[in-house]
């Protein structure tokens, strides 16, 4: 099977530094999707026929068959260079040169404002922050270029029998049209009522074992009622200025709340912008939910510390940082087929995540067992896969679904976790998530929303306290905040300080000791190189066959 397209590497030109123009535009050139000469690979088994491209987008190799126009023979010189190269060089253009560009002849103007990776990165870069309205079913060009007043001379308008032949505006395309996969409902994680579970129970059976499971029966959660219903959200948050990203991006920008519904409800791409907010607290919208989860989900709460089987359980440990502690809650949100590629959470902890409009699909690999087509290297440090959850799925969900039959101790697992359902997520777990609508239709404005939050308890304190320790430069949620959070190359003494003045001795002793070696084998992994995954071909090629030289094998480092 053919390497995903990824980012590729920045280091293979210098680029003065003081030009940071140049700079910039290097920079959004190298990290887009696709930028790569590799064939495209064979759909996924349940993926039998995909729909015609509305802008007359198709694979490169179509071009040999057809007898419609090859628009690309408008370009003169320009049609001599390879796409990877053409989109590498449109990478340098500003907004306005990009503009006038499309309007040189047909193919440009399509491929140009067509290819939302371009506007995207100068959106995100341009724009730290945007109240502006989105135009036109929430196209960035169309957005970038009206909120800055750049006459456009030639409207856009596909014609009919006219074809842009291109692998990698057509993989763009295709990863789309991959998603949703075909993820099950109840695909060996467990499914337990709130009302007979308990807490013991959940702490025993779940936590310990370090195993995921939803909680269903969720109750007395106001944001449960009153965040489904979208003329709320705006009336009392609309301006709210909240951060948005995409994992084909290494930036991010701040958009109005109400701004980026209207986002969701016209845009259709492979790897959207996603909202991913910390401070969501700060606005209010933590009233809806913060004072209430004692009484709804006790097993995530401070002030429920008790003795399960002999020994004291306390559930969230990194409250006793104070405002110091890393970021742990988000307000996430998303369109329909949004979602987050494989990752495993931060710092080794614990996680819950609720739905409150839309549905998510969830694919778990253990702990130590990297899912197909991702590789980590350098005990943590970098990953390598994919750059969309649709390219994953157009490259590696056969094999996925190869493993899952299989079973074993080594297998995944799937699950689709509904609105008011509540997905425990233990440390250490790969895992990736799918926006999807809710049964039946449900909403209708395309537009997700849920509530997630990081946690230490006594369970997986052993193996935090080693990640601080072991894992200095992995530590996330307090780089960017200066003296407002505690500092990554002291968080692990400041945190046992901390734990040392409420713990009993014993106590204390015990978890020192057991964090001198992982409880969870997911950062147990050999310290690979990346030159020594290309030799040996770990994406299914072999050194020296075509494609796997320096043209066809490059790398996704995810976020």
């Amino acid at each position: 099977m053919p390497p995903p397209s990824s980012k590729k590497s920045r280091l293979t030109k210098r680029i003065d530094p003081s030009n940071v123009h140049l700079q910039s535009a290097y920079l959004r050139s190298y990290q887009s999707s696709g930028a790569n000469p590799t064939p495209l690979p064979p759909l996924p088994s349940y993926l039998k026929s995909i729909p015609q491209n509305d802008l007359g987008i198709q694979p490169y190799g179509n071009r040999i068959f057809s007898d419609s126009e090859d628009l690309r023979n408008n370009l003169g010189i320009w049609g001599k260079l390879m796409d990877c190269h053409f989109f590498d060089i449109l990478g340098f253009l500003t907004a306005p040169e990009l503009t006038l560009f499309s309007e040189c002849c047909y193919y440009l103007l399509i491929y140009i404002r067509s290819d939302v990776r371009l506007f995207k990165d100068l959106l995100v870069r341009d724009f730290k922050e945007s109240n502006h309205k989105f135009h036109d079913s929430g196209l960035y060009y169309n957005h970038y270029i009206k909120s800055l007043n750049i006459p456009i001379i030639t409207k856009f308008q596909p014609r009919k029998n006219a074809f842009i032949f291109s692998d990698i505006l057509y993989r763009s395309f295709l990863g789309y049209q991959c998603l949703p996969p075909p993820v099950k409902k109840d695909g060996g994680v467990e499914r337990r009522d709130c009302s007979s579970l308990g807490y013991d129970n959940f702490v025993i059976n779940y936590e310990r074992k370090n195993k995921p499971v939803i909680l269903t029966g969720i109750k007395g959660l106001p944001c449960l009622e009153r965040w489904r219903d979208l003329k709320y959200l705006k009336e009392e948050f609309g301006n709210a200025m909240f951060r948005c990203t995409s994992v084909q991006s290494t930036e991010s920008m701040r958009i109005g709340f109400e701004r980026y519904f209207e986002y969701c409800e016209g845009t259709q791409e492979e790897s959207p912008m996603y909202l991913f907010e910390r401070g969501f607290t700060d606005y209010g919208l933590g009233n809806d939910y913060v004072p209430h989860l004692s009484s709804s989900m006790p097993w995530f709460v401070k002030n429920c510390t008790k003795k399960i089987s002999n020994k004291i359980h306390r559930p969230d440990l990194f409250h006793f940082l104070g405002d110091m502690r890393p970021d742990f809650r988000w307000l996430i949100s998303g369109p329909t087929r949004s979602g987050s590629a494989f990752h495993i959470d931060p710092n080794a902890t614990n996680a819950w995540n609720l739905p409150i409009r839309g549905r998510k699909l969830w694919i778990f690999y253990p702990p130590g067992v990297c899912p197909p087509g991702v590789r980590v290297l350098g005990g943590g440090e970098e990953v390598v896969m994919p750059v969309s959850i649709g390219e994953w799925c157009l490259c590696f969900w056969d094999e996925h679904r190869k493993r899952f039959n299989e079973g074993g101790p080594d297998a995944p697992l799937e699950c689709r976790v509904d609105v008011g359902e509540c997905l425990f997520v233990p440390h250490g777990w790969w895992h990736c998530v799918i926006n999807v609508e809710e049964e039946g239709g449900g909403l209708n404005d395309n537009v997700s929303l849920a509530l997630t939050q990081n946690y230490v308890s006594s369970s997986n304190l052993s193996d935090v306290l080693r990640f601080l320790e072991v894992n200095k430069n992995q530590i996330s949620g307090c780089r960017d905040r200066g003296k407002s959070a505690v500092d990554p190359e002291t968080f692990g003494e400041v945190f046992k300080e901390k734990l040392k003045k409420v713990m009993e001795e014993e106590e204390f002793n015990e978890v020192i000791e057991r964090s001198k070696r992982w409880e969870c084998g997911a950062w147990e992994n050999e310290k690979v190189s990346v030159m020594e995954i290309a030799k040996k071909g770990e994406w299914g090629e072999k050194e020296g066959e075509e494609g796997g030289g320096d043209g066809g094998f490059s790398f996704g480092f995810g976020l």
